[in-house]
């Protein structure tokens, strides 16, 4: 079965080269490799399962960045591509293996290993992904350095490059080969292994499709994956034409176009509607994001610091919002697709979209909070507050949530704390809600979270709130109140500004905030006003 990429026009290079002012300029040697391989289709493999990174769908058509990147080359070179003819058939280290004896000439997607380059000639990177340590539910402790590992089997795909860190890194791991990604997140759900490692689209795929439930993120890694294209020796002449394609790609029309959840399901026009207001909403979003920070930063510190912030920043709010904004796209194709079962399916599809949608906007809101308080352009209205009357009325407003996770909230309100305080009722509310919402984020089923207020000898009121969650490392405890900071355990939708607005309103109120946690038993939020 081939897959043909490059238009079904029989179109000359030459004539192709010219229809565009902004073609690549290609050397003689380049030209000359293009014209000897145009008459012959180049021969592909790639994984089948790492959705939505690299697949072939149920069509048997290759799916992913990989895909993108093919069509962009035959659009600047003529060039034509099939999929190897026994792809299905093979798991990705029989693909190597393929690309190895010479039945494959090139691999779309793949990491750079030493061992690899023996065999492989590699292009630029084009692309990098986040690896994260995938573990159960019950698991609470983050794991950021694997040479500390002291016990745990994990699950690795053969062939899989991350095979060789983790042997790198603590080569007294305990490893058990599986066949496929798809299979080492299964070990993982089972119990049959205690850790894997995937990159963070793959992770949220098969946990947004609800197949392995009981999984969780329990590390991440410094170092990223970088991924390029590689071809055997005898196509290296390739590899130059392949870098040039790299260097003059539009990223955000790759990322676009290919990085998407299968389309497996789907909907009515209404539903067409919401997709387009979505995608509006989140392109408007960015680009008054980007601006409304530069203005904030140039505002506060000299031009080179405020331009290696602003960087920071935006390269930090790229990476952690493209994980709901991937999962609002895929939605989005499912629903597009008109193949959907029943109507409750379209009803599941839209409330995953919403879920996602409100998550971007509180932190869009988190973001334009932070940058009032620090333009000091917010007004707090102060009233006479009853502070037991409003933690009250917190613990219960976020008590449905905890209930959802089958945790439960016991609340305390010691006599004689129930002094009245001036306070902006909505801010300080806010800064409580933050710490309780931060609680029943990093804790599990059947814990239980402590709300108490008690009158201090000096008169302040002390609220403190404490859960039997994930806790703090050494580490982090110190740098948690800073803005932008997200420690080991952070959410991946967070950027690290929820604590940071809660210490800046209570320390404008007057009051103190501190933390006590031990990583795996918990932590104990304090503030007093």
């Amino acid at each position: 079965m081939a897959m043909v990429i490059a238009s079904s026009q029989n179109v000359a290079f030459g004539e192709h080269a010219k229809k565009d002012q902004g073609a690549i300029e290609f050397t003689d040697k380049e030209l000359e490799w293009i014209r000897e391989h145009k008459e012959s289709k180049i021969r592909i493999g790639v994984a089948q399962d790492y959705v939505p990174v690299e697949y072939i769908d149920s069509n048997g058509i290759q799916r992913g960045l990989g895909s993108g990147m093919l069509k962009k080359i035959s659009e600047e070179t003529g060039l034509e591509f099939e999929l190897y003819y026994n792809n299905e058939n093979e798991t990705w280290e029989e693909i190597l293996q393929s690309m190895w004896a010479g039945r494959i000439d090139l691999l779309p997607l793949v990491s750079y290993t030493e061992e690899r380059s023996r065999y492989l000639q590699f292009s630029k990177p084009y692309t990098e992904f986040t690896q994260v340590v995938v573990s159960r539910k019950e698991k609470k402790c983050f794991i950021s350095d694997l040479s500390r590992l002291t016990e745990g089997v994990f699950a690795v795909p053969r062939g899989y490059w991350f095979l060789d860190l983790i042997k790198s890194q603590n080569p007294a791991i305990d490893i058990v080969e599986v066949k496929s990604m798809k299979e080492a997140l299964e070990y993982v759900s089972k119990g049959r292994a205690d850790y894997t490692i995937c990159e963070i689209p793959v992770y949220t795929y098969y946990k947004e499709q609800g197949i392995y439930d009981g999984i969780r993120i329990v590390g991440e890694f410094k170092e990223k994956n970088k991924a390029a294209m590689a071809t055997s020796k005898e196509f290296e002449g390739m590899i130059p034409i392949i870098n040039k394609v790299i260097e003059n790609l539009n990223y955000d029309e790759i990322y676009e176009n290919a990085l998407v959840f299968p389309v497996d399901s789907t909907s009515g026009a209404r539903l067409r509607m919401t997709v387009i207001f979505l995608s509006m909403a989140l392109l408007a979003t960015f680009y008054f994001l980007y601006h409304t920070f530069e203005k904030l930063v140039n505002a506060k510190q000299q031009a080179e610091e405020a331009s290696d912030e602003k960087s920071k920043f935006m390269s930090g709010i790229a990476h952690d919002l493209r994980t709901p904004i991937a999962i609002i796209m895929g939605y989005s194709e499912m629903i597009n697709g008109k193949k959907a079962k029943t109507q409750s399916d379209i009803e599941r599809y839209i409330s995953k979209i919403y879920e996602k949608a409100e998550g971007l906007s509180s932190l869009i809101e988190e973001i334009f909070m932070a940058s009032r308080l620090e333009d000091n352009r917010f007004e707090f209205q102060m009233e006479d507050t009853s502070i037991n009357e409003l933690v009250s009325d917190v613990a219960e407003d976020l008590g449905f949530k905890a209930a959802e996770k089958g945790i439960e909230i016991q609340v305390k309100l010691v006599e004689g704390a129930d002094a009245v305080r001036k306070v902006d009722r909505v801010e300080f509310r806010r800064a409580i809600e933050n710490i309780v919402t931060n609680a029943i984020k990093y804790s599990e089923e059947g814990d239980v979270i402590q709300i108490r207020t008690i009158k201090r000898s000096d008169g302040r009121i002390l609220i403190h709130v404490k859960d039997e969650g994930l806790g703090i490392s050494e580490i982090d405890i110190g740098h948690i109140f800073e803005r932008y900071y997200r420690g080991e355990n952070r959410n991946s939708e967070s950027v690290g500004l929820g604590l940071y607005i809660t210490k800046e309103i209570i320390q404008r109120h007057g009051g103190d905030i501190w933390v006590e946690s031990k990583c795996g038993i918990g932590s104990i939020f304090y503030v007093a006003i």
